[in-house]
């Protein structure tokens, strides 16, 4: 698994498509759902990119209002995605929006959404074989 996480326009997808340009891609912003990685992923010989997770994190802190639900619910996601990536031996991409730089947000709601997805994050990270972190379209690797 391999994540490359950065503000937006960044320069994330830009990276991504470069190093894996015949990808699969799984958008929240394409209004597509995080349940479908697998179906997609296990259908087709090529890289799976996963985007927009701060909208599916969004998402399902507004129905659940329980972050260790919430935060448990995408750890159990990323470790399946792990497993089943080990199993495929085709690369899983997660591209992660880095959110707030230490800003913290006054609205309470908005400020446990910020912190689910850091905390999704580092668990993508410690996760993933490589890390990269884009900014102003350079990237560096991490891990």
């Amino acid at each position: 698994m391999q994540l490359v996480v950065g503000g937006a326009y960044s320069g994330k997808r830009k990276f991504v498509n470069r190093k894996f340009p015949d990808s699969q891609w799984l958008s929240a912003y394409e209004n597509e759902s995080l349940t479908q990685w697998k179906e997609t992923y296990i259908t087709v010989d090529s890289a799976q990119v996963i985007e927009g997770w701060e909208v599916w994190i969004r998402q399902e802190w507004e129905k659940a209002r329980e972050l260790e639900l919430v935060r448990n619910y995408f750890e159990a996601c990323i470790t399946e995605m792990k497993q089943i990536e080990k199993q495929k031996q085709q690369p899983i991409v997660l591209i992660m929006l880095e959110m707030g730089r230490g800003v913290v947000p006054m609205d309470k709601n908005d400020r446990s959404w910020r912190d689910l997805s850091g905390w999704v994050l580092q668990t993508a990270a410690e996760k993933a074989e490589s890390v990269h972190y884009c900014w102003h379209g350079l990237s560096r690797q991490l891990k």
